[in-house]
């Protein structure tokens, strides 16, 4: 047991390098095609060094206190507002653990990658209150309102159930930055993440109707709110946890110990 263990995290942690590397080489295409100039590229130590970095809310839409929202998405007085609980049940009183991210981020996928068994793990299990703060930063920077699309797709498939699979699909398939999904792939994600039947149009009509754009403006403009200046942060009942980029093992097990002694949240 201990080998196949040994084997799984040398696998993992290799697995996690060779995606800090492709996360670098598609920054640097970035700045050599002149989107680095408006685009900052903080490196600091957060999972592969990748912390993309914005001050504003994205794109040219503004927030409403009208927008639709998901099935489930916590509403705006939540101290957690327009976050996606990752799996429900989780017991009350355990730690929240707040995880913000744009689909559209390379150091995202990293992190998806490296940690989403861990924290689907942690969610499910009860361990932790998990809350995904998707937001979709980047489009302030990238042409073609990707991040808010893809969040937007995301949304249609929480309606439907399948919060979870259409999550790791979108992450699994991230284009290069700017380059972006088309609706037919948004809409084949859902098939993938199990829609189907009668309730495959209803999702298919969200998606190209981009039923969620205003959760995806809402739940960014909280980035601004919140003090969070990149991508991606993880917060532990309100504290940030550091990693570091050269030991993904190390961090996952850095986690888990964040977790372990963060005890309830502070009312």
């Amino acid at each position: 047991m201990a080998s196949t263990e040994s084997s799984r995290a040398r696998k993992r942690a290799a697995e996690a390098r060779a995606a800090a590397e492709a996360a670098q080489n598609r920054r640097q295409r970035l700045i050599n095609i002149g989107i680095g100039a408006v685009l900052v590229v903080v490196v600091v130590g957060l999972v592969g060094g990748a912390w993309w970095s914005s001050g504003r809310s994205g794109g040219n839409i503004e927030p409403s206190a009208d927008a639709v929202l998901p099935q489930g998405v916590l509403a705006a007085d939540s101290p957690y507002a327009y976050g996606v609980v990752a799996a429900k049940g989780a017991a009350q009183g355990k730690p929240v653990v707040e995880i913000w991210e744009d689909f559209q981020c390379p150091a995202c996928e990293y992190f998806e990658k490296v940690f989403g068994e861990t924290v689907t793990e942690m969610a499910k299990s009860g361990d932790a209150e998990v809350i995904w703060r998707t937001i979709a930063f980047l489009d302030s920077n990238i042409p073609g309102q990707n991040s808010k699309r893809a969040m937007s797709a995301w949304g249609c498939a929480i309606d439907e159930g399948k919060k979870d699979e259409y999550h790791e699909i979108v992450f699994a398939n991230q284009p290069t930055e700017g380059v972006g999904w088309t609706n037919d792939q948004l809409i084949s994600f859902g098939a993938q993440a199990g829609i189907k039947g009668d309730r495959f149009d209803p999702f298919k009509q969200c998606v190209v109707s981009e039923t969620y754009f205003g959760w995806s403006v809402n739940s960014t403009d909280q980035m601004r709110i919140q003090g969070i200046t990149g991508t991606p942060t993880v917060v532990v009942n309100g504290k940030k946890v550091a990693f570091d980029p050269s030991d993904p093992d190390g961090d996952i097990e850095r986690l888990k110990k964040a977790v372990a002694e963060a005890g309830a949240p502070q009312s």
